[in-house]
């Protein structure tokens, strides 16, 4: 579905109601995420949109908080 992609996760709930996910060892730059759904069987359904420019700094953790109905409708 996303031939270039460099990670994938899965959301999960975090427990407190939020929901969260991990695209772990990503290397020190600037990436696209792009936000899908699936089907509770794992069937990809559809793409929602994409938050462009997210930057990741080496050692760090980066958080993105991502609302799906905020989302660009292609990569800037």
């Amino acid at each position: 579905r996303f031939p270039n992609a460099v990670a994938s996760a899965k959301v999960e709930s975090a427990g407190d109601g939020t929901l969260s996910y991990v695209l772990p060892f990503l290397a020190e730059g600037t990436y696209d995420l792009a936000v899908a759904q699936y089907d509770s069987s794992g069937v990809y359904q559809k793409t929602l949109g994409f938050v462009s420019n997210v930057s990741v700094e080496s050692s760090e953790k980066t958080i993105c908080q991502i609302d799906v109905n905020k989302l660009d409708s292609t990569v800037q």
